[in-house]
């Protein structure tokens, strides 16, 4: 036995416990479950007194699907591009200031100040997990080293100019001294 949709909505047999009661209207022309001999005879075209919306059809489809991809390569281009400039003029920073500080600063500050910094310049603190040891990489210049303890006195301060390729040591553990280490030439 078949029953279609329309008996099926005027003679409702009781629903099984725990279902939803949900109402199901029969497929219009338009709708998608219409299938395509719906759309044969004129309904769902987009013409005017259809429901289904208009889509554009043809030379002006087309036209919108490469303008659309054509937007999206110049624009992927140009950002591809930009960092690529931005990339290529930014200064390598080839200067090495390593700071070791002893036991006792651990808890302060190493606040590194030059002209090719600017501002406040760089700082870091002392910690354990780094092994009391501050670094910094900076371009070319002169440089002026502060510590502070923890409670932001100063405790130690040095200067000096350097050149690219440079590592300055200007606190090294007990009994080794300071200094700079040049590029072998």
């Amino acid at each position: 036995m078949t029953v279609d949709n329309e008996t099926r909505l005027s003679d409702p047999s009781p629903i099984p416990p725990g279902s939803l009661d949900v109402t199901v209207e029969p497929a219009s022309a338009s709708s998608p479950a219409a299938g395509p001999a719906a759309s044969a005879n004129g309904a769902g075209t987009g013409a005017p007194g259809s429901n289904e919306p208009y889509r554009l059809r043809g030379p002006r489809r087309r036209f919108t699907i490469v303008f659309g991809i054509t937007a999206t390569a110049l624009i992927t281009g140009l950002a591809v591009a930009l960092l690529y400039f931005k990339w290529y003029r930014t200064e390598d920073y080839s200067v090495l200031i390593v700071a070791h500080a002893p036991a006792e600063w651990e808890g302060g500050t190493i606040v590194v100040t030059g002209p090719a910094l600017g501002g406040d310049g760089l700082s870091a603190p002392i910690t354990r997990t780094n092994n009391l040891v501050v670094r910094f990489h900076v371009p070319p210049g002169a440089y002026a080293l502060m510590v502070h303890d923890k409670a932001g006195r100063p405790v130690a301060r040095a200067t000096n100019t350097l050149r690219a390729k440079e590592q300055w040591w200007p606190l090294r553990p007990p009994g080794t001294g300071t200094g700079t280490s040049r590029p072998a030439r």
